[in-house]
């Protein structure tokens, strides 16, 4: 997956501009390597156990909080990217699994309801947790008990079980946050690949060295799977995918070479605290798509070894620029299933 951030600068020429990729944390980080630290342990002690045996292991996660979801219906001038269709945002985990896996209840509660795919449970304090793209066992208003009831087994083409958790004011909560889905260790670092320059509000490409006026700054960013490990249980061939995920956070800044700032930082998106309030494109940029997405065949043709293109936006001027003035654009990027380990 590639994540791009997208801002607009104006006001003046700029000569250069650069992309540069920070590998630590956000600010209040304990360790770059997803290692468990005093925090995130402490944390953990009121965290919830997987929904698949063995409970206490970390499980893959193929698609994380955030990622686009995108069903593109009607091309426009051809171009399928460009059309219209269905579009949302990931409100949960995929954990992959194969078929047939009996998938459990993280909390004791009560189910609150069942579809022909689905369970929902909450909690005596009001969360609510989803269990999706299963052959549910459970019926409305059962009670459940934590790591013993069985609410169903995984039965769906993509071999995974969709796992959401909702707050009790109803707000989806990013289930890698610590104090939730343990244990978890992630050691990927997120990649802020390159930046593409657009005339605003069109997709015409600007070369660097030529750009006046308003442009979007398009930044490739993505965060990729752990790598497949010997599990010691039953896991799916599209654990090996490792397909890109979005990151956590998209965050960007402008300055001078000699480093005279220009914009501070700027957050572009943070699923961390969420799901953002808009549509899909008031956070990606025209041209994300969703990996294995239901669009022309030539979707997987964009990016190299199968990764989705994703583009994350924001807006701002370079008022600070002039003729003569060549400016960084430093686009900072924290892979999702680490930074939300950032308390």
């Amino acid at each position: 997956m590639n994540g791009r951030i997208r801002g607009t600068i104006g006001t003046g020429h700029i000569a250069r501009v650069l992309a540069a990729l920070a590998v630590g944390l956000a600010a209040g980080c304990a360790t770059a390597s997803g290692n468990s630290t005093a925090g995130r342990a402490a944390s953990e002690t009121s965290a919830y156990p997987w929904p698949l045996k063995p409970f206490n292991r970390p499980h893959p996660v193929r698609a994380v909080v955030g990622d686009p979801r995108t069903t593109f219906l009607h091309p426009l001038r051809g171009d399928a990217l460009a059309g219209s269709g269905l579009f949302s945002f990931h409100d949960g985990v995929d954990i992959d699994a194969p078929n047939g896996t009996r998938v459990y209840s993280v909390v004791s509660g009560t189910v609150r309801s069942v579809t022909q795919e689905s369970v929902v449970v909450e909690a005596s304090d009001g969360r609510a947790f989803v269990y999706m793209h299963i052959v549910p066992a459970a019926r409305a208003g059962q009670i459940v008990t934590a790591q013993t009831t069985v609410l169903g087994r995984v039965e769906n083409w993509a071999l995974e079980l969709h796992f959401s958790e909702v707050s009790a004011s109803g707000l989806i909560t990013n289930p890698l946050l610590p104090g939730h889905l343990a244990p978890y260790r992630d050691t990927t670092k997120p990649i802020v690949a390159a930046l593409v320059l657009r005339t605003h509000g069109s997709d015409t490409t600007v070369r660097p060295f030529e750009v006046r006026g308003r442009v979007d700054v398009i930044a490739d960013a993505y965060d990729l799977p752990e790598l497949p490990a010997k599990q010691g249980f039953a896991t799916t061939h599209f654990e090996h995918d490792r397909f890109g995920v979005a990151p956590a956070a998209l965050k960007w800044s402008l300055s001078t070479l000699e480093g005279r700032t220009v914009v501070r930082t700027v957050t572009a998106v943070d699923f961390r605290s969420g799901l953002p309030t808009g549509s899909l494109w008031s956070v990606y940029a025209r041209g994300t798509y969703q990996n294995r997405a239901p669009i022309v065949p030539r979707y997987h043709k964009r990016a190299t070894r199968a990764r989705s293109v994703r583009r994350s936006r924001s807006e701002t001027t370079t008022r600070g620029c002039n003729s003569d003035c060549a400016c960084n654009l430093v686009s900072h990027a924290a892979a999702l299933r680490r930074a939300a380990r950032v308390n």
